[in-house]
């Protein structure tokens, strides 16, 4: 190899390395991996393949509070480039800081919920995300949202002991459409459990007060 060459080489490498940190490893089918970190702490390792990016994924910590919470933990983001998806993971826990009504119940302040999700996307759009909601320590609440385009899907689950327990599930629509062209809009919520009062039951329930019923829009041709 030629002095100029070797420049060359040199000078793309320093390149490459100033853009995507220092590599890290290298695997058998040429992938090259590396990392660079920033002045926060967050983490970008990324893997190229002949010369171009492979995969990205940057892990960042979270630390941010206002007067209503605090907010800590950390989340990581996954994108695929010959894919185009992206894959986006949270893992954090929010310290109430003042008593509030937040997910469908009661907190005092100094209570924590820990939120772990999952989303996934295909460029920008949304492919289907989960979330669920949680106080460490206690099985007696939870609560979780199943989100794809056009519907997404709320679930509580609550205990007051091991005999009485409820479910609260809604629905909400938008421009969902079902096979036979009926086009889905709106709210609608159902509760199923046991209470010292009622025993079993069923029942609807207002999701929004200004109107959650379902709306259909038949196709007609």
């Amino acid at each position: 190899m030629g002095l100029f060459s070797i420049a060359r080489h040199a000078l793309r490498f320093v390149g490459r390395g100033a853009k995507y940190g220092k590599l890290i490893g290298k695997s058998n089918n040429g992938i090259k991996v590396y990392q660079k970190v920033g002045k926060d702490g967050t983490k970008v390792l990324t893997s190229l393949k002949d010369g171009k990016v492979y995969k990205e994924i940057t892990k960042k910590s979270v630390n941010k509070s206002n007067i209503y919470e605090r907010i800590t933990g950390h989340t990581t983001t996954v994108k695929n480039y010959p894919a185009n998806e992206t894959i986006q993971l949270e893992n954090t826990n929010t310290t109430l800081t003042r008593d509030t009504s937040w997910l469908d119940r009661y907190f005092y302040r100094g209570q924590t919920v820990n939120k772990r999700s999952v989303a996934k996307y295909n460029g920008n759009d949304l492919v289907d995300s989960r979330t669920n909601y949680s106080i460490p320590n206690d099985n007696t609440w939870s609560y979780s949202v199943h989100q794809r385009p056009n519907i997404t899907k709320v679930t509580v689950n609550r205990e007051l002991d091991k005999d009485f327990k409820s479910v609260k599930k809604y629905f909400e629509l938008n421009g969902l459409k079902f096979p036979g062209g009926a086009v889905h809009n709106g709210r609608i919520g159902y509760e199923k459990g046991v209470s010292p009062l009622d025993g079993e039951y069923l029942r609807k329930f207002n999701v929004n007060p200004y109107g959650d019923d379902i709306k259909i829009k038949y196709k007609t041709a």
